[in-house]
C-alpha cells in the first residue's frame, strides 16, 4: 500500500491513530502498510475520510489509477 505507507512516512498520522478511528488492531494498519493485506472494500470510505487518500490510492486493484481529470476535480 504505497500511498498509506507514504503517509505514515510522512509522519502526517501514525498507524495508532489510524487504527484507533478506523476500529482496527495496529496490526492490521502495519500488513495494510506493507502490502501484505488489502484494505476491505466495506472500510475503504472510512479509512480514506481519515486519512485524506483517494479510493484509486488505497486500492487501485479495484478502482484502477486515478486519471488526470479526476485528480483536477478533487
Amino acid at each position: 500500500m504505497r500511498a498509506l505507507d507514504e503517509l505514515l512516512k510522512r509522519k502526517v498520522l501514525t498507524s495508532r491513530q489510524i487504527a484507533e478511528e478506523a476500529g482496527v488492531s495496529t496490526e492490521t494498519v502495519r500488513l495494510w502498510r506493507s502490502g501484505k493485506r488489502k484494505i476491505a472494500v466495506g472500510r475503504l470510505g472510512q479509512v480514506a475520510r481519515i486519512t485524506g487518500l483517494t479510493l484509486h490510492d488505497l486500492r487501485p486493484d479495484v478502482f484502477g489509477p486515478e486519471t488526470t481529470q479526476e485528480r483536477g476535480a478533487a
